[in-house]
């Protein structure tokens, strides 16, 4: 690859990089903003109250059929919350592939 190829190449991986983070800005000033709004707030009751009542199938059912009309940004985000909600699980440890990797 070219010197100017690089170049080149590392200015399209910055700009995606800083498009992605204004994206993400964007995108936590509108959930801040959602999580302010009186309607939005007893919509998302009714779902949650809704969802309680699911079995774990019907839950893991309705979680999957949802995430099919995520963004990649929000998928992303996800990724996050799951990764660290793992992590923060008593059994992470015990259950993580780096403990089979390991042969503990």
């Amino acid at each position: 690859m070219s010197q100017n190829a690089e170049t080149e190449a590392l200015d399209k991986a910055a700009r995606e990089w800083i498009n992605d983070l204004e994206t993400y800005e964007n995108t936590l000033e509108e959930m801040a903003s959602a999580a302010l709004d009186q309607d939005f707030k007893d919509e998302l009751s009714a779902i949650e109250q809704w969802f309680r009542v699911l079995s774990e199938a019907e839950r893991t059912a309705a979680l999957y059929a949802l995430l099919q009309q995520t963004t990649q940004v929000q998928i992303r985000f996800f990724i996050q919350v799951l990764q660290q909600m793992a992590r923060s699980h008593p059994m992470s440890n015990i259950l993580s592939p780096n403990t089979f990797e390991k042969g503990v």
